[in-house]
């Protein structure tokens, strides 16, 4: 009863088979593909097609929402479909029309999809792009910046209403052909970790976890995960070296004492070429988990709760300082983040990691902040991670708020 409790607890209401193994937590295919069948008969699960299921019937389905499962990969809405329903062009809506990695028309239900394949060079760079109510949506900027790509000579009825300006700035940013290639690898990565049997064994977390979730709205590099206790770190090795192997990613430095990997994919001379994965064994007893609908690769993982990741962000500024004698300035960009959007942070965290309340460790994170941080510190780390419009706004006060969030928060604890 209570795997029937897991999936009607959650807000989505489609699955495919990977994510009932994950969050059912059965390793056994023949258990897997049973349980599936004995709900199917039942109807609590609405199959689609193979291995996609609905728990709510099909024609009550978001129509975005079935097609993004039915391609079950980085995939949004764009071209006509935005820039027919906001006016800008006229003609009929024959299909609804999606940005993927692949070239295709399908029909589900009653709904007809035109997906055109776009370079993943420019593909995965989300300038543009919004979720909103969990489907990656272009904007109408976007849309046009994405209908020029194909069609150079489009003509829009009513161009009054388009930011042309907007439109060029966008066109300059996707163009960042280094960006989207890294996230491209990246997700790329991440998905075939996802649909291997180790998924039930870690939990997402980090920079790239926090930016897929929603908290945070700047591009990370790197993917980091803790194992879960007791996890099989030989058996997980041994899959994700055949999945380094499958993806074309060489291996340049691998540690002997834990799962930590820097891994090389083909790239231009001088470009970014590496993804950093590390998996840790030691995470703390405070740590929180959850499962979350990863809404870009349309899967599900097990992550740190924002509370948790925001506590480690917290700790990790002083602690990387002191292990290695860095200073990342993406660490400062993030509590100021963090504490901007109103997340809360997990107290326990801070407490375990510091050995300290936070109030006491936050006062000794005001002094490292105002004697450590400097303008080159900030430049250097955070002007390829975001936009530089953002940037340029963003570096002014970056130092100044976060030190002002902080001391608030000293005298809240008081």
């Amino acid at each position: 009863m209570y795997r029937i409790d897991t999936l009607l607890k959650l807000k989505e209401k489609l699955f495919h088979t990977n994510d009932l193994a994950l969050l059912w937590g059965i390793t056994n295919k023949n258990t897997l593909y049973t349980t599936i069948k004995r709900y199917v008969q039942k109807g609590i699960l609405i199959p689609i097609h193979k291995g996609f299921y609905s728990t709510i019937p099909i024609d009550q389905v978001d129509p975005f929402k079935l097609a993004i499962g039915y391609l079950h990969r980085f995939a949004y809405i764009s071209c006509e479909t935005i820039l027919i329903r906001k006016g800008i062009i006229f003609q009929k809506e024959n299909y609804l029309t999606l940005i993927s990695s692949v070239s295709k028309k399908f029909s589900v239900v009653n709904h007809s999809y035109l997906v055109r394949r776009l370079k993943d060079t420019y593909l995965y760079n989300d300038r543009g792009i919004d979720i909103i109510n969990g489907v990656m949506m272009a904007g109408v900027e976007r849309a046009v910046a994405d209908l020029l790509y194909f069609n150079p000579e489009f003509y829009f009825d009513n161009e009054k209403k388009i930011d042309w300006k907007k439109v060029k700035q966008i066109q300059k940013e996707v163009s960042k052909k280094e960006d989207g290639l890294h996230k491209a690898q990246l997700l790329r990565l991440l998905i075939e970790i996802l649909d291997n049997s180790i998924a039930k064994n870690i939990y997402f977390k980090g920079g790239s976890a926090a930016a897929m979730l929603g908290f945070l709205d700047r591009f990370s590099v790197d993917l980091d995960f803790d194992l879960r206790p007791k996890a099989d770190k030989k058996v997980i090795d041994k899959n994700l070296i055949k999945i380094f192997r499958k993806l074309d990613l060489k291996i340049s430095q691998k540690s002997n004492k834990s799962l930590f990997y820097l891994l090389k994919y083909s790239a231009k001379p001088g470009s970014r070429n590496t993804i950093k994965l590390s998996l840790i064994d030691t995470a703390l007893k405070s740590n929180l988990y959850s499962s979350f609908y990863l809404t870009e690769i349309d899967r599900f993982a097990f992550c740190q709760t924002s509370d948790t990741m925001f506590a480690n962000k917290l700790v990790a500024v002083t602690d990387r300082y002191k292990k290695h004698k860095m200073i990342a300035g993406r660490d400062i960009y993030d509590i100021h983040h963090f504490f901007l959007s109103g997340f809360y942070y997990n107290k326990e965290v801070i407490k375990e990691r510091t050995g300290k309340r936070p109030t006491d460790y936050f006062k000794d994170l005001i002094k490292f902040i105002d004697t450590k941080i400097t303008d080159k510190i900030i430049n250097e780390d955070l002007s390829f991670l975001l936009a530089y419009e953002k940037f340029k706004l963003i570096k002014k006060v970056l130092k100044r708020e976060t030190l002002m969030f902080l001391k608030d928060e000293v005298k809240r604890l008081k």
